[in-house]
């Protein structure tokens, strides 16, 4: 049987192109599966993980719902805050 890991080579965030060869999920110690949420730790966009385990940008009725979560809010925050203290040390 293929595990999440197997799939997940390299990650292509659908905003600014970060390759990532690492993810997960937050609280629940297993990897992505389809229609989870991924942040990105270079821009901070929100991804859709799909069937292949692969990122896409969210539909627009998807963006809607992100921008209203507040996990997803506070990650992309984190990045921000991340990134700007890399930007201006």
């Amino acid at each position: 049987m293929t595990t999440w890991k197997e799939h997940l080579v390299y990650l292509i965030c659908p905003f600014c192109s970060y390759k990532m060869d690492r993810a997960g999920a937050t609280n629940t110690g297993r990897g992505p599966k389809p229609s989870d949420v991924s942040i990105c730790i270079k821009c901070g966009g929100a991804a859709i993980f799909t069937r292949k385990l692969r990122l896409r940008a969210p539909t627009t009725k998807e963006r809607r719902e992100l921008m209203l979560d507040d996990k997803v809010r506070h990650y992309q925050k984190a990045v921000r805050t991340v990134q700007s203290k890399k930007d201006h040390p």
